[in-house]
């Protein structure tokens, strides 16, 4: 069954819900806020960017016969090797997309890490977001 979604039909399902015990109600954010979860979004999608474009250089080179391992940390160690690896294997038309797919990984790293750092001075700046941080995060 179909239904209109109207502006009026909106409002009266959001008083309806309002009127529901044990609602939870989301307070307004400050400016300040609003910028921290912001900051806060942008570095988990940054983080599966960089998630992607890894996966996508591993699978890449494995069809090349070129194993490299899972998780960032690892992966960065083994590349270099990789990449002179590579040089044997993989057809010089490929290996420089491949490198400059590298590359793009790591300046999402370094667009992760410039975030981060916001974020920690921030906490070390402000009494409430040290407050959350101490908080254990609780489900409404």
């Amino acid at each position: 069954m179909l239904r209109n979604e109207t502006d009026a039909a909106d409002a009266q399902a959001i008083w309806t819900a309002v009127q529901q015990p044990g609602a939870c109600l989301v307070a307004i954010k400050q400016v300040d806020q609003q910028a921290i979860l912001s900051l806060d979004r942008i570095r988990t999608q940054l983080l599966k960017f960089r998630i992607m474009q890894s996966n996508g250089l591993r699978c890449l080179l494995y069809e090349f016969g070129i194993l490299l391992p899972e998780g960032y940390a690892q992966l960065s160690k083994a590349v270099p090797e990789a990449f002179v690896d590579a040089e044997h294997r993989v057809p010089s038309l490929l290996l420089d997309s491949l490198r400059d797919q590298w590359v793009r990984v790591i300046q999402l790293d370094d667009e992760i890490r410039k975030i981060e750092l916001r974020l920690k001075q921030c906490l070390h700046e402000s009494a409430d977001c040290q407050k959350i941080a101490e908080t254990p995060e609780m489900v409404c």
